[in-house]
């Protein structure tokens, strides 16, 4: 998909928009003792072949604006000029968005000619994310949480604000994806739910190509 893209002019362009949403799955009801099993990579006492074909060990609770979902997240980046989705990981839905940062990030040379700020929310920042973003030649776009140390946050906000007018637009894409395809799978198991993420993934960037070409007059068309 990235060589189909990069073919039809819509090479990555802008600010590297890092940003993770969660995909339900079905609800797996079982005992507390269970999903502690569950949870170690263990089989539960006296479960059957059956049983254990129809639950879904991998997936994870997690709470997001005071409600629980169950599922996996998908974690992305996405170019900031065409808001298409570059790289994706999933992972259990309990994962810090910041385990799987230094896989999306491109710290490509090419890359870095256009777009070597990463932007994302506050649920990144932390020493280790600055780090890794100087270590690879990234300039830092993470919001910043209220400094502790700190009576004043203007600061904070100001700086805030100004990132949030860039990372917003990576809500666009989740918005295009929830629209399109929704957010919930219907199967089980962490294989499946890899797969099917990177398909919706790749469906919104088809949407989304077919709008930018039309944009730009079909360039693309003949050469994809």
């Amino acid at each position: 998909m990235s060589h189909q893209l990069a073919r039809a002019g819509l090479t990555a362009k802008g600010g590297q928009l890092i940003d993770a949403t969660i995909v339900e799955v079905p609800k797996t009801r079982v005992s507390d003792e269970s999903r502690e099993r569950l949870n170690n990579g263990e089989t539960p006492a006296h479960w059957d072949a059956k049983r254990i074909a129809h639950t879904d060990g991998d997936a994870r609770w997690t709470m997001k604006h005071g409600k629980w979902f169950y599922g996996d997240k998908g974690h992305i980046n996405a170019d900031q000029k065409h808001k298409l989705i570059r790289a994706i990981e999933v992972t259990p839905a309990n994962v810090d968005d910041r385990v799987p940062l230094e896989k999306l990030i491109d710290a490509d040379a090419v890359r870095l000619d256009s777009g070597k700020t990463v932007h994302a929310d506050k649920g990144y920042d932390a020493k280790a994310t600055r780090e890794l973003l100087n270590a690879r030649g990234l300039r830092d776009g993470v919001a910043r949480k209220d400094d502790a140390q700190r009576y004043d946050q203007t600061g904070n906000q100001r700086r805030n604000q100004k990132l949030s007018r860039i990372r917003a637009r990576v809500e666009h894409v989740f918005g295009g994806w929830e629209k399109t395809m929704g957010k919930r799978l219907r199967s089980i198991g962490e294989t499946r739910a890899k797969s099917m993420i990177v398909v919706q993934a790749t469906v919104y960037n088809l949407r989304r190509w077919v709008t930018l070409d039309a944009r730009i007059g079909g360039r693309g068309a003949s050469t994809a």
